[in-house]
């Protein structure tokens, strides 16, 4: 995904910003895969405030043509010398705050 933003905000116009992603998934089972995702996040034109983030996860599943799946997933992020959190209410650029580098998550999903 790239945009460019068009802004009565003049620190914000003509910003661009990027997101680039691929996955992969192995089927090894009927109920159970293996997958591995990379995103490239660019939110403005310095190479400073980008980040990157590995995500290979463990899928689960009843059987091959399954309507649920649980992830346990790890996520790694490896970010740019300038990237800044915001907190609060409403969110404020937060210098001082270190972002979390990594995140163990477990999550599930039903579809019909």
């Amino acid at each position: 995904v790239h945009t460019r933003v068009s802004s009565d905000a003049p620190e914000a116009d003509g910003d661009t910003k990027l997101k680039l992603g691929a996955e992969v998934t192995y089927n090894a089972f009927s109920w159970f895969s293996v997958s591995g995702r990379f995103d490239h996040v660019a939110p403005g034109d310095s190479a400073a405030e980008s980040f990157n983030v590995l995500s290979p996860r463990l899928l689960f599943h009843n059987g091959w043509d399954s309507q649920m799946e649980i992830a346990l997933a790890y996520s790694h992020f490896v970010y740019g010398s300038n990237v800044v959190i915001e907190t609060g209410s409403p969110p404020t650029p937060s210098p001082q705050t270190v972002p979390d580098g990594d995140v163990l998550s477990l999550t599930g999903w039903l579809w019909w």
